[in-house]
């Protein structure tokens, strides 16, 4: 019988960039390999940047819509390294805002919002569980960490 793994990764990347080798290793062994990543969405249309996304904007040089360019790289990375990808679609912390419309994060070090944790936790559960993830409750689960400075070695 073929092993799944599935890698949890929390952004764009994150699991390429962290556990690339190891997901490569994997799937050429003859492993079912899939990435579940959590922040894959835009913000909507119109909706305002906080200084916060506007300088990652600008950093990633991708338009008003960077996500859906991200998403084509990330599909890429990950076949070539023999895995399926899975964007589960939630908003990454640089969009999400309070209820009163206040941007949630100004720096992308800062321990998560108490409001956010409130509200987006329960996403994240809904999302797993209607992910590969839930649809394969005896895979071996990786999850990398979200930030390149504190990822782990897979």
């Amino acid at each position: 019988m073929t092993t799944q793994t599935i890698f949890v990764s929390p952004h764009l990347d994150d699991a390429v960039l962290s556990c690339g080798g190891g997901i490569a290793r994997l799937a050429h062994s003859g492993e079912l390999v899939t990435v579940v990543t959590l922040c894959t969405a835009d913000q909507p249309v119109g909706a305002p940047l906080s200084p916060l996304a506007r300088r990652n904007h600008r950093s990633w040089a991708a338009g008003d819509q960077p996500f859906a360019a991200r998403r084509e790289e990330d599909l890429c990375a990950l076949l070539s390294l023999g895995a399926v990808a899975e964007h589960v679609g939630l908003l990454d912390a640089i969009y999400r805002r309070s209820p009163a419309g206040r941007p949630l994060y100004a720096n992308p070090l800062g321990a998560p919002a108490s409001e956010d944790l409130e509200r987006f936790l329960p996403q994240v559960i809904a999302a797993l569980k209607d992910s590969a993830l839930g649809a394969h409750p005896d895979a071996r689960v990786f999850c990398p960490a979200g930030l390149a400075a504190t990822s782990t070695t897979c």
